[in-house]
């Protein structure tokens, strides 16, 4: 079985997925590889990251294990970290055509997997701005995960508002300037410039950045956010089906027995248990969200 990319964006179900692939033992899966924890911690800081802390709060399924036990065996003893990650690839250089760094960094995952005999899984969440330079550097299977939007709005809002909808918010703002010119036309106070997010002469820690793009999306109305949201779940959307061999609908797999039996089949692996949530109501009514989708879709 060639490596797989999985490519999805926060609440869609991706640790599901990762939990799934990684209880099956022919493989070698690797969570959020572009995770800003990577760029800084040790052993011990990458081991903390544990399933009984986290699962209650993000809905996750329990883990045995800590959600990223197999970034500690890529550790340079010399210098105490992994090589070739940096913080700045979290979020920083999200639209990058290409970088060296990560593709040598992601390659070390599946250098690993391949002397372990092995296939390699990579579940990310901070790809799809990459996704055109990654189907090029990499010879694996590329597949992009979805959720229905508005579910997907409701989740970022219920469970992680201080997280979720600011790194939205941070990726709104890193698109071209047409795009930020005409999605801050509709807002109720336009998108931070980058300088203001990152630092204008030196750069920022992503603590700050998310601190700051925070604060920013306090002063928003609900409109504003699902504006945001929609649009970055639009981009991802049309990237995915240009570059990804595979596209998931992670709410026809919980719903449909025959499509989730060919994405078992294509990926060779259980997902009998999957089951993601719809809501029942949500903070817009369905005319906004309807006018909403209508208009980002038009947008540059």
């Amino acid at each position: 079985m060639p490596p797989l990319f999985l490519h999805c964006t926060w609440r869609t179900g991706s640790t599901y997925l990762f939990s799934k692939f990684r209880n099956d033992e022919r493989n070698l899966c690797f969570q959020e590889p572009l995770h800003e924890i990577f760029s800084r911690s040790q052993r011990d800081g990458i081991l903390s990251f544990r399933s009984e802390q986290l699962a209650n709060v993000m809905h996750h399924p329990q883990l045995e294990r800590p959600y990223f036990e197999e970034f500690v065996d890529l550790i340079d003893p010399r210098v105490g970290r992994i090589p070739w990650a940096r913080e700045r690839h979290t979020i920083r250089e999200f639209f990058s055509p290409k970088d060296v760094r990560v593709e040598r960094y992601l390659q070390s995952m599946l250098d690993l997997a391949k002397r372990r005999d092995r296939r390699a899984v990579l579940q990310f969440c901070r790809t799809y701005g990459r996704l055109p330079w990654l189907r090029r550097a990499f010879d694996v299977r590329h597949a992009y995960v979805f959720r229905a939007p508005r579910d997907q709005w409701m989740s970022c809002l219920s469970v992680g508002p201080e997280y979720f909808l600011p790194l939205f918010c941070v990726i709104a703002a890193l698109r071209d300037q047409d795009y930020r010119k005409a999605l801050s036309a509709k807002l109720t106070i336009p998108l931070p410039s980058r300088g203001w997010l990152f630092g204008w002469l030196y750069p920022i820690k992503i603590e700050k950045v998310l601190k700051r793009a925070n604060a920013y999306v306090r002063q928003l109305t609900d409109a504003d956010l699902y504006r945001i949201f929609y649009g970055e779940w639009l981009l991802a959307m049309r990237l995915g089906e240009k570059y990804c061999e595979d596209i998931v609908d992670m709410n026809r797999l919980s719903e449909d027995a025959d499509y989730r039996r060919q994405v078992e089949e294509a990926w060779q692996v259980s997902l009998v248990d999957c089951r993601i949530p719809r809501y029942d109501t949500y903070r817009l009514s369905a005319s906004e969200m309807l006018e909403i989708e209508a208009e980002r879709s038009q947008s540059p």
